[in-house]
């Protein structure tokens, strides 16, 4: 649903969350694809999901995927029809405080080059089979590959 409302293909990095100026006006967003009344919502993502318009933004959604989830998942129709309103609205908060992690950064993905973020001396023991380890009772420990 997020990235519908959003009108973004992919919610992975900062770049795919569409950001609102100060001069923005919910009036003048596009409506959702598929709809002629439902317009797509944007979030101040600097702020919590209890901000007044990030807030009405998640009720949108929450009220919408209750609504019209079953269009969009035919296999969420049963799950719909007996979930309440307040737990599905926890769900939408939770993935809004996941996608708020990628716009500030902090969402705990670590790029996978090999080497990223190891000092030259640690590359080279790496690569010579060289792993250092610090325990708590032995201190530090080079273990040599056999």
């Amino acid at each position: 649903m997020y990235q519908k409302f959003l009108g973004t293909s992919k919610l992975s990095e900062k770049d795919d969350l569409p950001v609102i100026g100060d001069d923005f006006d919910e009036d003048e967003l596009p409506f959702v694809q598929g709809s002629k009344d439902v317009r797509q919502v944007r979030f101040l993502w600097e702020k919590s999901s209890k901000e007044p318009r990030n807030h009405k933004a998640i009720i949108t959604l929450t009220s919408f995927a209750k609504s019209h989830g079953r269009e969009y998942v035919s296999e969420a129709g049963e799950f719909l029809d007996v979930v309440r309103q307040g737990d599905l609205e926890a769900r939408f908060v939770t993935k809004y405080q996941a996608l708020q992690k990628i716009f500030r950064g902090t969402s705990g993905k670590k790029s996978t080059k090999p080497g990223d973020g190891l000092s030259k001396n640690k590359r080279d023991n790496r690569a010579r089979g060289v792993c250092l380890s610090v325990s708590p009772r032995v201190g530090l420990t080079g273990l040599v590959e056999t």
